[in-house]
């Protein structure tokens, strides 16, 4: 599974990236949503983990983004400032799961799991 990981720390990029690798991932990074973009444009991911709160662009804005290209393509968001409004709306704009930071490393890879084979399930599904 190929998954793109969005966030502005590089801490929390490279954490991410070592335990989707441990896990048997492959993970490429981005440091916002603008970034995040282009390496969707040059290859295709089967998932994103992306951060709400970072510059040139935030993960809300990432995520209606992502829609118009990749409407079906599972979409996590972790986030630090889970406000109601702010989850309330990534799940409006389809979100497959929001993980509140800090988060446990299996609890996202439990997390990517899941929302890929919804995922999986619904292409055999349409």
């Amino acid at each position: 599974m190929k998954v793109l990981v969005v966030d502005d720390q590089q801490i929390i990029r490279n954490v991410l990236a070592r335990s989707l690798s441990s896990a048997g991932l492959v993970a490429t990074t981005a440091e916002d949503g603008l970034l995040a973009l282009e390496r969707l444009a040059e290859q295709p991911f089967d998932i994103m983990i992306t951060d709400i709160m970072m510059p040139n662009m935030d993960g809300i804005s990432l995520l209606l983004e992502t829609r118009k290209t990749y409407p079906d393509m599972p979409v996590l968001i972790i986030t630090g400032y889970a406000k109601e409004l702010t989850v309330t709306k990534a799940r409006e704009l389809g979100a497959s799961d929001l993980l509140i930071k800090p988060f446990k490393n299996n609890e996202i890879i439990t997390s990517l799991r899941r929302a890929y084979v919804r995922h999986q399930q619904q292409d055999t599904t349409h």
